[in-house]
Order: structure tokens, then sequence, then C-alpha cells
């Protein structure tokens, strides 16, 4: 849906700053009556899609996928496939996907202005980066414990001196 809704969201985001409602749905062969219901429900959906494995733009985080460490396990971190597009399951090309990415933004805007909040369970790491805060190292090692690891062995083997750390690790 997200993709769906970015033709809307991205193309004009300035008649979207508004804290009013910025349309009325209805959604086809329902009765249901925009008075906030359905509105919510949509935008629910659209969360919900940000997230979807089909939409191609953000995957669970290495923690997560990986069921390794004990933090953000649960929380996305936005994708870039590095295969070839006719070997990907999700058609969506580089100019596509910063489309989504935009109307997303655009859509975190208008969640925050209308008070629709919603479940956005972006690592932190992502959040920061909304921000505009600097991101480090450490952001990115607290949801990937593996790579997190990795690195404390390498370090200690670094510090070892005879070196028979080496051969445990590789």
């Amino acid at each position: 849906i997200i993709c769906q809704m970015s033709k809307v969201l991205a193309n004009s985001p300035s008649h979207l700053r508004s804290t009013d409602m910025l349309w009325h749905v209805k959604f086809i062969n329902e009765d249901a009556i925009d008075g906030g219901g359905p509105s919510r429900e949509l935008f629910t959906e659209i969360s919900q899609s940000i997230f979807e494995p089909s939409s191609g733009l953000f995957i669970l985080s290495p923690n997560g996928r990986s069921k390794y460490g004990s933090r953000y396990r649960d929380v996305y971190v936005p994708f870039r496939p590095l295969l070839p597009q006719r070997a990907r399951i999700v058609e969506i090309d580089s100019l596509q996907r910063n489309t989504c990415y935009k109307a997303i933004g655009v859509f975190l805007g208008i969640v925050m202005r209308t008070g629709f909040y919603q479940d956005l369970p972006f690592a932190p790491i992502v959040w920061k980066l909304i921000a505009g805060q600097k991101v480090g190292a450490k952001d990115v090692l607290e949801i990937d414990q593996r790579l997190n690891d990795f690195f404390a062995n390498l370090r200690r083997a670094a510090r070892n001196k005879d070196k028979s750390i080496y051969e445990d690790q590789f």
C-alpha cells in the first residue's frame, strides 16, 4: 500500500501539511462513513505495509533475522537488494524505492500532525537518522549482535600474545 500511496504522498507533499483530515476514506463494498474510523484503518494498513516483505523496503534487523542477541529482534532497517533485478522477489527499481522512502517520510509527518499514531517498529538507528542525529558504530552493533561479537573476538585476538585464539576462531 505504501508504494501505491507514494504516488499521492511523494509528488506534492505541500498540500499535506495540515492538522486537519487530509482525505476522506471510502472502502469499496463497505458501509463505513469516514468519521475517523476508516481513515485510522487506512493509516494502520499503510503503516503495516511499510514493513511487509512484499514491499521490499525494510527487513528485520540482523538480530531478528538470525534470532541472535537479546535486543532489537523485532525492529526493521532499510533494505537495498544486492541481487540483479531479474533475480529479486520484489520488482521495484531504485527510482520507485526512493519515491516510496520519500512517501514514508511524508506519511510520518502526516501521522505526527493528525495524531493518528501508529506502531512503526523502525530500529533505533533509523529513528536517529530521521531525527538528523549522528550515527556511529555502536548504533550498528546494537542491532547486529553477531557482528559485535565478531569484532570483540578480533580485538581479543589482536591482544593475545601467543595468537592461539586465531586457531579457535578462524
